[in-house]
């Protein structure tokens, strides 16, 4: 998992999202308008401060990236990133280096959600674990990171795609079950420390999208940089 402070500048890609904001406005009526604004500008995202706002920012992501993804070839879809060896020089993010292709984006947002599916099954079933799993630690979960790239290194970019559709599904329906007391309220759940629920649901949902977003931007500017002649990223 991996998240960058600062505004997210989606640009093109919130031109090609699947929903209008009046769409989405007219799906969730008790999110604000100024979080409504702020996902259609393409502006930094507020934090959600209700299950509903978790579930909007989500989905509003997660087409986001479809439609990204829809917007490219199957041979684009397919083919490895060409970052320049400057642009990374630039990049003090590891996931840079690490991702070579969009498949590897999409089995990092997978393996995530089945990390936070396993933790709240096996939790609420009375079985307390710890969200990252043995032998690694939060301190080392880049190289838990590069053992998933490793794993996954044979699937598909159509299988992870369709991978990553059906964690989403469980995700947010594990998400539905939670009341806005159970996911909000710090120090609920003692297997969740010190914080909220909440923030496990939105740091694995919205703010992951919301990186994969970003680097798929990179990589369509990279494409089309490429068909005009220029030099890449």
């Amino acid at each position: 998992m991996a998240e960058e402070k600062g505004k997210t500048d989606m640009g093109c890609l919130v031109q090609i999202q699947s929903y209008s904001c009046s769409a989405l406005s007219k799906r969730f009526k008790t999110i604000s308008k100024q979080s409504i604004w702020i996902c259609c500008k393409g502006e930094k995202m507020t934090r959600p401060t209700n299950k509903k706002e978790i579930i909007y920012q989500s989905d509003f992501q997660f087409k986001t990236l479809e439609s990204a993804i829809n917007s490219l070839s199957k041979e684009e879809r397919e083919k490895n990133f060409l970052f320049s060896k400057e642009f990374l020089s630039k990049k003090k993010e590891e996931h840079w280096k690490r991702d070579k292709n969009l498949r590897d984006v999409l089995m990092h947002l997978y393996e995530w959600h089945i990390l936070l599916i396993n933790w709240l099954k096996s939790n609420q079933d009375g079985i307390e674990i710890s969200f990252i799993p043995k032998p690694f630690t939060w301190k080392t979960h880049g190289e838990m990171n590069n053992t998933f790239l490793e794993k996954n290194k044979e699937v598909s970019f159509e299988d992870s795609l369709e991978k990553l559709k059906s964690t989403h599904v469980l995700v947010m329906e594990m998400l539905d079950t939670f009341s806005d007391e159970q996911l909000f309220m710090k120090k609920r759940y003692s297997w969740a420390g010190t914080g909220t629920l909440a923030s496990f649901f939105i740091a694995n949902t919205s703010s992951h999208y919301l990186w994969a977003n970003k680097k798929i931007k990179v990589y369509i500017k990279q494409i089309k940089k490429g068909c005009k002649g220029g030099s890449v990223a």
